[in-house]
């Protein structure tokens, strides 16, 4: 074989590793992206159940409005929220109800993905009174 020949070869095992880390990278950050959305989507399905619950008469199950009704027991319960920490998960991560005080709700959600060691991570504020619903969104190891 010659020169020419092996060096092309070895160019094109070059070319190809580096396509395949560049393409192994990509999937990476979408799946991470796709699952940080879908917790997203997640979270806030909870909060339009939580503020909907809020507001529903009690003789339905609701909290009537009535500030008394806010503990954590109560809308975890309707949410499906269940064990210690009023939690649950899905095949997107786990959801934890944080707090209810006052008028308002945090509900964090957990996702699967790793990228960097890092999972996505969604905290949710509900304000329960006018239907607010505000997210932040990071990552915790």
């Amino acid at each position: 074989m010659g020169t020419q020949q092996i060096l092309l070869i070895v160019l094109g095992v070059i070319i190809i590793g580096a396509a395949m880390t560049v393409g192994l990278h990509l999937f990476i950050e979408q799946t991470y992206s796709s699952n940080q959305q879908a917790l997203a989507v997640e979270i806030q399905g909870f909060a339009l159940r939580a503020v909907q619950w809020y507001k529903v008469p009690e003789a339905i199950g609701g909290a009537g409005l009535n500030p008394a009704n806010l503990t954590v027991a109560h809308l975890a319960s309707y949410l499906g929220f269940s064990g210690p920490n009023e939690s649950t998960s899905s095949e997107n991560g786990s959801y934890r109800l944080v707090s209810v005080s006052g008028f308002t709700a945090q509900i964090e959600g957990t996702g699967l993905e790793i990228k960097r060691g890092r999972h996505p991570y969604i905290l949710s504020t509900i304000n329960l009174s006018n239907g607010s619903i505000t997210a932040a969104i990071s990552s915790v190891p």
